[in-house]
């Protein structure tokens, strides 16, 4: 599947018992590292104080 509007997606999982997305978040810009790796503490940070 591809959308020439998105040019990077991340998926930060979370327990949940239906095993379903029940939230969608559009962010401006991911974390990344030096190297162009996701940094994964930050995503579960930003989800953490949603």
């Amino acid at each position: 599947m591809t959308d020439e509007s998105v040019s990077l997606a991340a998926v930060v999982g979370l327990p949940d018992e239906r095993h379903c997305p029940r939230r969608i978040e559009f962010v401006a810009a991911l974390p990344m590292t030096a190297t162009g790796k996701f940094l994964r503490r930050e995503l579960v940070r930003f989800e953490a104080a949603h």
